[in-house]
Order: C-alpha cells, then structure tokens, then sequence
C-alpha cells in the first residue's frame, strides 16, 4: 500500500532529513518509526502526506505519488501530528462537521455521534475545543483524522496528552484500524 525507493530528502542548508531510504508498509499493519530527535521521522511522514516534497526518490502511496496526486491522496489517508488542526473557536461537533463536509461524508450527523463516542468525548459535543485539555484535543483530532474512513493513517507521537484511559482507547481504535486491513504507520 506504501512504498519508498531511495528517497531522500536534504534542506537547502546541507542537512539530510532522510538518506537513500526503500522500504514497504503493507494493508492490515502497524508499522512504527523509531528514533531520536532530528533523525527524520516527522520529515518522512510529512512526505507521504504530501506536506513536503522529497528532494529525489520514488514515493507510492496508495497508487497515489504525492507530489502529482496531493488531492486525491487526501481522500484516502488520515495524519494526526503535533497540529491538531482543530479550529478552537467551534465545538467538537462543529470541527468534525466542518471536515465531514469537505469530504463528502454521508450520514455525517451519526457519524460524528460514533466518532465522539468511539474517542470518549461524547459528552462534550457543543464545548469549544479551546476548553479542553491536550488529552481531549488530541482525542478530537484522531476523530479528525478518521471521519472519511481512510485507507491509511498517519500518526506523528499520537500518545502526546493522552492519560492512560485515553492511551488504552487509542490502542483499541487503531486495533480495529488495522482488523480492517488499513495502513498505520506511526512515530
């Protein structure tokens, strides 16, 4: 489903982020990046998600290149980073609509009610996400990430802010991600 031959990706400065790097992540697979600070890993993920181009190299993901398919491989992953991407102006409900929408998600209202359940925020629909803790964000921005059932998920530190009740959740969900034969890749 994912797939990288000698990719590399150097700064204007000198700096090589990632060097000559091949590898495969298949359907159905957790797959995590490990390594110390500035080794490259959030650098590699922003490529798959088409946030940065590599500087040579091929990049196949989902059948999708993206530095020539940035829109259609939109449509098929999900990326949760240190960013929640959340507008902290509007209500849990109110983000999820708001990106339910631009992908066209049907059924979007019950949808949302499942996200917010399945992240344990189903008590908070209508609070602004300005009132809540990192934990909760983070929570809200996994149901981001998932609300158009993407073929591949993205997860840049996903733990970050999470206590342990909300580890354990996170652990379930991408458990079932995975039993439906999608990609994870994770920091």
């Amino acid at each position: 489903s994912i797939s990288l031959e000698n990719l590399r990706k150097t700064f204007p400065n000198g700096v090589s982020a990632v060097s000559n790097l091949s590898v495969a992540f298949v359907p159905g697979q957790v797959s995590a990046l490990l390594g110390h600070n500035g080794a490259g890993k959030t650098t590699l993920i922003q490529i798959l998600c088409s946030l940065m181009l590599p500087s040579s190299g091929k990049v196949c993901v989902v059948g999708f290149d993206p530095r020539s398919d940035r829109e259609a491989l939109c449509e098929v992953i999900g990326f949760v980073s240190h960013h929640t991407f959340l507008y902290p102006n509007l209500s849990a409900f109110e983000n999820l609509k708001f990106y339910g929408t631009m992908y066209n998600v049907p059924a979007l209202g019950e949808k949302i009610e499942k996200l917010l359940e399945l992240v344990g925020l189903a008590d908070f629909p209508n609070d602004q996400v300005q009132t809540f803790s990192r934990g909760m964000q983070q929570r809200l921005s996994l149901a981001r990430a998932v609300i158009h059932d993407p073929v591949v998920l993205f997860l840049d530190e996903p733990y970050t802010g999470l206590d342990q009740l909300g580890a354990e959740d996170l652990k379930q969900i991408l458990v079932e991600f995975r039993d439906k034969g999608k990609t994870i890749v994770m920091i």
